[in-house]
């Protein structure tokens, strides 16, 4: 439904007035929540953002991390470093604590993938194991 107007809401960022820039921001986000795959390629656009002009804009800017960190932390991954430098080194309090919450999210998030390729792994594993059993129980059933 929102994919029509997309492109039209993306040109919020360049606009002059920062309450538009950061709507630009918590409308991305709350759009992310339902369908991270829409700014997967764009994260590049909210991490200017962190260095914007507008303190609020700065302020929120994390935030889109944060929201896509838990859907799509593979995307954030290679930010992680880029926002810790914010977390050592902005001069605002809560672009630190909301950059040093989009690394906490995303990599708890990591983790979690990381945790579920190592148990589908080890099912595979088990499942190949387990599949000559499977194959001898098919021809026990053909003899009866």
């Amino acid at each position: 439904m929102i994919v029509p107007y997309l492109d039209k809401i993306m040109e919020m960022r360049r606009d002059s007035v920062s309450d538009i820039r950061l709507a630009f921001v918590w409308a991305c986000e709350n759009i992310a929540t339902n369908a991270p795959e829409l700014f997967c390629e764009k994260l590049d656009l909210f991490y200017e953002m962190i260095q914007d002009k507008g303190e609020r804009v700065r302020i929120e800017a994390p935030e889109m991390f944060r929201v896509m960190g838990k859907r799509k932390p593979e995307y954030v991954k290679p930010y992680l470093e880029k926002l810790q430098w914010f977390v050592d080194n902005d001069t605002h309090p809560v672009v630190r604590i909301h950059s040093a919450g989009a690394i906490r999210i995303t990599k708890r998030a990591l983790k979690k993938v990381s945790h579920y390729l190592y148990t589908k792994g080890e099912a595979l594993k088990l499942a190949e194991r387990i599949k000559p059993l499977c194959f001898l129980g098919e021809e026990n059933d053909r003899n009866d």
